[in-house]
Parts: structure tokens; sequence; C-alpha cells
């Protein structure tokens, strides 16, 4: 499953603060645990207007609880982009509670 987080990009981030749709991504979450389905991790979110990846480390640290695996994508659209910013992304994921890639 792909595209977690894009849902955000379409929501007025300027007087939310540090607030983040919590109670969604604990039903995201559970939902991914429960289809037992890989979630994808995308660096295309370090270039979105919220500057961070794909899904949102809060969410990805509920999926790494619940033994969900992810894969990860640079959603490259040219063969320069390959693998682009996975360093940044992989340390993301150490974060989250990752050890481990599909």
């Amino acid at each position: 499953m792909a595209n977690q987080s894009v849902p955000m990009q379409f929501v007025d981030q300027t007087n939310l603060g540090p607030l983040k749709p919590t109670q969604l991504y604990e039903r995201i979450a559970d939902a991914f645990q429960a289809s037992g389905v890989c979630a994808e991790v995308s660096t295309g979110g370090f270039d979105s207007e919220m500057g961070e990846i794909y899904p949102d480390p809060e969410l990805l640290a509920m999926l790494c609880e619940r033994g969900v695996a992810v894969t990860l994508g640079s959603d490259a659209h040219g063969p320069g982009e390959v693998g682009r910013l996975f360093d940044e992304a992989l340390a993301v994921l150490r974060d989250a509670g990752y050890r481990t890639i599909t």
C-alpha cells in the first residue's frame, strides 16, 4: 500500500501546529496489520509541501509496533532519481523502530 499520508498535503497546515491525525493513523496501522499488506515508504514526500517522508514518521512507528513490513521507494520519474534519498529514508525507518525492509 502506498501514499498513506498524501491526503495531509491538502490540509491547511498553517494553523495545525504539531497536530497530527493520530486517531486516523491508528486506524490505518490497524488496517495494515489486519490485512497483512506491506507499506511503501517513499522519499517522494521529502519534495512535497510537508517536506517529510511518506508516510509520516508517527504512522511509521505505529506500523512498526504492529509488525507491518515496509518497502522503500524513491518515487523516481527518471533513471537518475532511483534510490534518491535512501540514506535519509533508512534513518527515519531506524528511528521508527525498523531494522529490516522488504
